[in-house]
């Protein structure tokens, strides 16, 4: 039920319900009452009353003191009005508390609908914002939107160089163990979703600003950014460009950025060194045997064939078309959908 229903309903529940219960009571015509002088010794009270009324000649034993005849007539209107508006105040209360009472059912009843509806709207706001790219800024702080952070920004390092993805992956996630144990965070679902909806670098870099307030803090995010980058033992220009933007969106200097940078060359130059001569000949064949399997092209195919078969697949594999299949068939073709990507480019590599 939509809000905008809900509220005209508690509207009408609190307004005209009150009402038509106060209905239920039938009111006194005072003026009927008080013109009526027929039968007066014979009316009782509507409560247990303090007076005494004897038959003819009328006589009133009231509050201690004797009324006789006229004076005894008058002395019962009087009684009988006294107690008639005393009835319709206790009548008034009754209905005052049958309406608190009937807003206080209503309250426990509407609350959690009214409180569904608030956090509704509100995850439908941030789905929106996430779908634009934006890191919602009305995020509080906590290790859980610490990590999307994290993994958002991975994703953007990731794709910058496509290659090895499902090592860069693994990084990841092994990161994550590690340094973010016991988390609540959906790792395949966030990463899936960062692919469709990349995150906005400024949005995501202005929050982590605004809640981690040492240099320090922010300098992991680069040494996580540049670890994936280097997976593949070296790093593209197109990398370096985004870790120089986030670098100097976090408020860390280009000095700050050439020390990561020097310790991952460090670390990775030795080994990059030592598997180079032995291994270029051998993965470079096998990978375009691969790339060739994953675009089921033959090894004479040309620049033509190759294009032809890697958009057939791509269509095909695209995760726009696999929206309403389920989340292991989504992670199934997006990961075969990074593979087409891969082979394409690497084949075509050898025409260049």
């Amino acid at each position: 039920m939509p809000l905008r229903n809900v509220a005209l309903a508690v509207f009408l529940l609190t307004g005209i319900i009150p009402v038509a219960h106060s209905n239920l009571f039938v009111d006194y015509d005072l003026d009927s009452i008080m013109n009526d002088t027929t039968g007066i010794a014979d009316r009782r009270p509507l409560f247990d009353t303090e007076y005494e009324v004897i038959d003819e000649p009328t006589y009133v034993h009231y509050k201690g003191r004797d009324y006789h005849g006229a004076e005894a007539d008058s002395m019962i209107n009087i009684i009988e009005l006294d107690r008639i508006r005393e009835y319709e105040q206790r009548v008034a209360e009754q209905h005052r508390k049958d309406r608190i009472n009937l807003l206080i059912v209503l309250g426990f009843l509407l609350l959690p609908l009214l409180i569904y509806g608030v956090l509704r709207i509100k995850y439908w706001k941030e789905d929106k914002l996430w779908e634009k790219g934006v890191y919602p800024e009305g995020y509080h702080f906590s290790r859980d939107h610490l990590l999307e952070a994290y993994i958002r920004l991975s994703v953007l390092m990731i794709f910058r160089d496509r290659r090895d993805v499902k090592e860069k992956i693994g990084y990841v996630t092994s990161f994550i163990y590690k340094h973010f144990p016991n988390n609540n965070v959906d790792l395949d679902h966030v990463m899936s979703h960062s692919i469709k909806h990349p995150i906005d670098v400024k949005t995501a870099t202005a929050w982590l600003n605004r809640h981690l307030k040492k240099p320090a803090q922010r300098t992991r995010i680069i040494y996580f950014l540049t670890g994936i980058s280097y997976i593949d033992g070296s790093i593209t220009s197109k990398e370096i460009q985004l870790l120089r933007r986030i670098n100097a969106l976090l408020g860390l200097t280009p000095h700050d950025l050439k020390i990561v940078l020097n310790t991952y060359e460090k670390h990775s130059g030795r080994r990059r060194r030592q598997q180079q001569h032995a291994s270029d000949a051998q993965t470079s064949m096998s990978r375009l045997e691969e790339a060739r399997e994953v675009l089921n092209v033959s090894s004479s195919a040309g620049p033509d064939e190759i294009k032809k078969a890697y958009r057939s697949l791509a269509k095909k594999y695209h995760p726009d078309r696999m929206v309403n299949q389920s989340r292991a068939k989504q992670h199934e073709a997006e990961a075969k959908f990074i593979l087409i990507q891969e082979a394409y480019e690497l084949l075509m590599e050898c025409f260049d």
